[in-house]
Parts: structure tokens; sequence; C-alpha cells
């Protein structure tokens, strides 16, 4: 899984580059999923809130929800249930 991050971390880092911040979020969402499959919650934590910041200000809202669905699941692991409702 370590060759996989490696090889999104790049393409986030290319899309930035570009300036395609909808690329960056996207791989931000994927680099989120890989880090949580991976069992490094903190690592997902990362990206997920860094491309909700970036998706809200790009206006897409069906990412948005994707993303705190699995924020809410990184909270409900990290037992901060009540935490979840202040993301929305």
């Amino acid at each position: 899984m370590v060759g996989a991050n490696d090889l999104l971390v790049g393409i986030q880092a290319d899309q930035r580059a570009m300036g395609f911040e909808w690329g960056d979020a996207f791989a931000g969402f994927v680099l989120g999923s890989t880090f949580g499959f991976a069992g490094d919650v903190r690592g997902s934590h990362e990206h997920y809130n860094r491309t909700l910041e970036m998706l809200r200000r790009l206006g897409d809202f069906s990412l948005v929800a994707w993303v705190l669905v699995n924020l809410s699941n990184i909270a409900e692991v990290r037992g901060c249930r009540g935490r979840i409702r202040t993301r929305l």
C-alpha cells in the first residue's frame, strides 16, 4: 500500500501544481481511503479534512457528503460520536 500512496501523493502534487483543485481534492479523497484501509486513521483524517475544505469551496456537495460519511466513520472509531454533528 505504501507504493500506491506514494504514487497518489505524486498525482495529487501534480494536480496542485497545475492549479486543478478538483483533481487535488479527488486525489485527497482517494488518499484518505487508502490510508484508512491501511489502518492509518490519523493520515486518513488529515486527507479527508483538507479535501472537505476544498470540495466545499468548489461546491461539489456530492463528494462532500462522501467525505463526511468517511469522517463520521473515523469519529466512530475514535469514540468521538458527539463531534460528528459539528462537521455538518
